[in-house]
């Protein structure tokens, strides 16, 4: 369980419900899986950390379509929610500031669809502006 401004993060409680993985299909969301709790009228983006990495692949079509729904009110808040494999909340970041953090960086290509990869503080992996090499 993990809150974030009062909003609470359990994916075993009964307000929140996934999207079917056939609907995720249709949406090409590969890999992450989408979440709803009509009672707050607010949608996630649940992203579980790669199996082989310490990083998380985030779907583009994942954070395209949360924020879309934000944007167009069918949910007043959307987010992306990373995740350990045993599904313990990680970090909480509103969608609009994925978004944000990712304006000119292009996805990657992988065989689930186009993806980033995320650090588990919330940040784009190897997305430092400040990073000198030497």
């Amino acid at each position: 369980m993990y809150e974030h401004n009062g909003i609470t993060f359990n994916f075993s409680d009964r307000d929140w419900h996934p999207y079917p993985p056939d609907r995720l299909r249709e949406l090409g969301i590969g890999g992450n899986g989408v979440w709803h709790n009509p009672a707050l009228k607010v949608g996630a983006l649940a992203v579980r950390r790669s199996l082989q990495y310490t990083e998380f692949a985030v779907a583009k079509a994942g954070v395209d379509y949360v924020f879309t729904a934000e944007q167009e009110g069918r949910i007043d808040t959307g987010y992306v929610v990373l995740l350990e494999r045993n599904e313990q909340v990680i970090r909480v970041i509103p969608v609009r500031e994925i978004v944000a953090a990712l304006e000119g960086t292009p996805p990657r290509q992988g065989r689930l669809g186009e993806y980033w990869w995320f650090n588990a503080d919330g940040t784009p992996y190897s997305h430092n502006k400040d990073y000198i090499p030497f």
